[in-house]
């Protein structure tokens, strides 16, 4: 027997609400920021930079905690025309959203610093893992800094096949991007207070979106997505009262827009049509504050997001426009 369609909407519209902070996080591992408005004191030509210095062996294990608030608003719904939908259809879908209302999940994971090696000439091989998710993900981060804190020879991969196949089509400056949270952008940075450096950089999300809005099925093998364009500025504040490294962070974003066509599902003529939908991002800002041991490894960091979203969603000849608004809190603790 076919189910009715507020039935079918109800979970793939509760799939589109939970799947969504998921995008933003992908965004925040690029996450930049905008540069006071003092001017930057001048850097000593001698000035230090943070750059690994422990030796080869060193690791440190961190706790990870994300939290991610997800608020409705001017929700309107109407019939596409020419789409038959009903006015008990039109009704269903306005109790299906309000009774979404505000909808919240915090993931727990573990994340795992490593100095693999020394490098001839001073460097040292860095290894970054990320254990996020349930089932749980893992991404590995690679790469290679220079006694100057200048990052070479970066590599991703990811314990998830399909994850793991979408890095792969990335290029060098997209992996940079992506890495940016999970590696550090602090390195190199030289170690004056007051002193801000700014980093530019372009995310293109298409190749992973199949990974990270998974629930939504076969039809996001016609995902468009622009680049989410990013800019960063990270701060040296000074030192601890243990002599750690402190960092500030602040961050905006450019304008981006996701569209899924929808369609029917491969093999599954009973199921109905996944639902066509269309984001744009009106507003991202971020901020946090990092610390660093004294050998160059992580301490601690505090990141907070707000995004703001237009979204549209079709499906069973019902529309629904809308205001998503997502906060997100990472957390990153010493185990």
């Amino acid at each position: 027997m076919t189910r009715p369609r507020s039935a079918r909407l109800r979970p793939l519209l509760l799939a589109l609400v939970l799947a969504a902070p998921a995008t933003s996080g992908a965004a925040q591992t690029a996450i930049p920021a905008t540069p006071g408005s003092r001017p930057a004191p001048a850097v000593p030509a001698a000035a230090p930079v943070l750059t690994v210095t422990a030796p080869a062996g060193t690791a440190a294990e961190y706790v990870t905690r994300v939290s991610v608030r997800v608020s409705l608003s001017d929700v309107q719904v109407s019939a596409v025309p020419g789409g038959g939908a009903t006015e008990a259809d039109l009704n269903a879908a306005r109790r299906a959203f309000a009774g979404l209302g505000n909808l919240s999940r915090t993931l727990q994971g573990k994340a795992f610093y490593r100095v693999a090696s020394r490098l001839p000439g001073g460097g040292a091989r860095l290894v970054a893992t990320t254990v996020q998710g349930a089932p749980a993900v893992t991404l590995t981060f690679t790469q290679d800094l220079s006694p100057a804190g200048r990052g070479s020879n970066l590599r991703v991969t990811s314990t998830d096949p399909q994850l793991d196949h979408a890095l792969s089509a990335l290029d060098d400056e997209q992996v940079q991007a992506l890495a940016q949270e999970n590696t550090g952008t602090v390195y190199g940075i030289p170690l004056v207070a007051g002193q801000p450096r700014t980093v530019n950089a372009t995310v293109d999300l298409q190749a992973l979106l199949s990974r990270l809005l998974g629930p939504l099925g076969d039809a996001l093998g016609q995902v468009e997505a622009s680049p989410l364009n990013v800019t960063s500025t990270t701060t040296y504040q000074g030192t601890g009262p243990q002599g750690e490294f402190l960092f500030g962070t602040r961050a905006t974003a450019g304008s981006w827009t996701l569209r899924v066509p929808g369609g029917r599902r491969t093999g599954e003529p009973e199921a109905g049509p996944t639902p066509e939908l269309a984001f744009e991002l009106t507003d991202l800002k971020a901020s946090g504050a990092a610390s660093y041991r004294r050998d160059g490894l992580p301490l601690a960091s505090t990141q907070r997001q707000q995004t703001r979203l237009n979204a549209l969603i079709r499906q069973d000849g019902v529309q629904v426009r809308l205001v998503m608004t997502l906060e997100q809190t990472a957390e990153v603790t010493p185990r």
